[in-house]
């Protein structure tokens, strides 16, 4: 709800820095902001991690566990060659 509000009052065209709102406000608003892109960017990084070390293991597992998983060793390293931030 406040951000919206500190969206809403900084988009206004009778000033800037409203009155109304002060810049303790602002101040928790940008801290939200902060707190959620880096949660964001937290999440991003474990997948990436988790994706990579999936792959590797791809890449070191024996044929005959590859071929009950369903998969054949090309398609095993063709998977582990791709990027960690490529899905």
């Amino acid at each position: 709800m406040l951000k919206q509000y500190c969206i809403y009052i900084m988009y206004r065209s009778e000033t800037f820095f409203p009155h109304e709102l002060t810049w303790w406000a602002w101040l928790l608003s940008g801290l939200e902001l902060a707190g959620s892109q880096a949660r964001q960017a937290s999440k991003t990084l474990k997948k990436w991690r988790s994706r990579h070390q999936q792959r590797r293991r791809l890449a070191e597992l024996p044929d005959f566990i590859l071929k009950d998983i369903g998969i054949g060793r090309i398609e095993a390293l063709q998977e582990s060659e791709k990027p960690f931030w490529r899905a």
